[in-house]
C-alpha cells in the first residue's frame, strides 16, 4: 500500500475495508507496515496492525518493521 508511505491513514482504512492484503511487499520486501514505521506514520502503523499485519515480517535486509523504524530514527540524530 503506497498510501502507508505517504501517511494517508484515511485511504489506508478504506483500502483495509475493502480487503487489500497488509501483508503485500515491494521489490525490496519491504511491507506496508515496514512503510508506515519507518516515516513514523503512527495511524497507519495502528490500522495495519489492528487489520492483522506481521510486526515480524523481514525484508530484504532481515529487517522488521522495528528494526525500519529504529534505523530511520537513528539516521535522523
Amino acid at each position: 500500500m503506497l498510501a502507508s508511505y505517504k501517511g494517508r491513514s484515511l485511504i489506508v482504512k478504506t483500502l483495509i475495508e475493502c480487503g487489500s492484503d497488509v501483508d503485500a511487499v515491494d521489490n525490496a520486501k519491504d511491507s506496508s507496515l515496514h512503510k508506515a514505521a519507518r516515516f513514523g506514520d503512527i495511524e497507519c502503523c495502528r490500522l495495519l496492525l489492528e487489520a492483522g499485519a506481521d510486526i515480524n515480517k523481514k525484508n530484504n535486509s532481515s529487517d522488521t518493521p522495528l528494526d525500519a523504524t529504529i534505523g530511520a530514527y537513528s539516521l535522523r540524530s
